[in-house]
């Protein structure tokens, strides 16, 4: 497929069409709002992702992005998030907007973005960075 961008929101997607999604190998802008996504497990396979939009599902664990190096741009605004350790070493990421129900950010979260030049996490339960 020549698909380069795909734009999916307010459907509900089953699990298997994320993992059909992360297939696509020329896809480098996804847009998955609201959703109702819990799981991105399925989108391990979609290396070459340059923006990403999950804001507004429930998404609880990002380890799926650990290896999306040309990764720009994330956006993960209204989900259950809560570990950014699958983000740490994105050399590629420059702006990031984290989800609400985040409470602390840990020492070194973004160690190996050294592209990084905006973080947006604004209304949220931060007690710790």
């Amino acid at each position: 497929s020549n698909l380069t961008s795909l734009r999916i929101t307010n459907t509900t997607l089953p699990t298997e069409v994320l993992s059909a999604i992360g297939a696509l190998p020329k896809l480098k802008e996804l847009t998955l709002s609201s959703c109702g996504i819990t799981s991105i497990s399925g989108l391990k396979d979609a290396t070459g992702l340059v923006y990403l939009d999950l804001n507004n599902n429930t998404i609880r664990n990002i380890s799926a992005l650990s290896g999306m190096t040309s990764l720009e741009t994330l956006l993960m605004h209204h989900n259950a998030l809560n570990d950014l350790t699958a983000i740490s070493n994105l050399t590629a990421l420059k702006k990031v907007v984290l989800p609400s129900t985040l409470e602390r950010i840990d020492f070194g979260a973004f160690y190996g973005c050294s592209s990084l030049k905006k973080i947006s996490f604004s209304r949220n339960n931060l007690c710790m960075i």
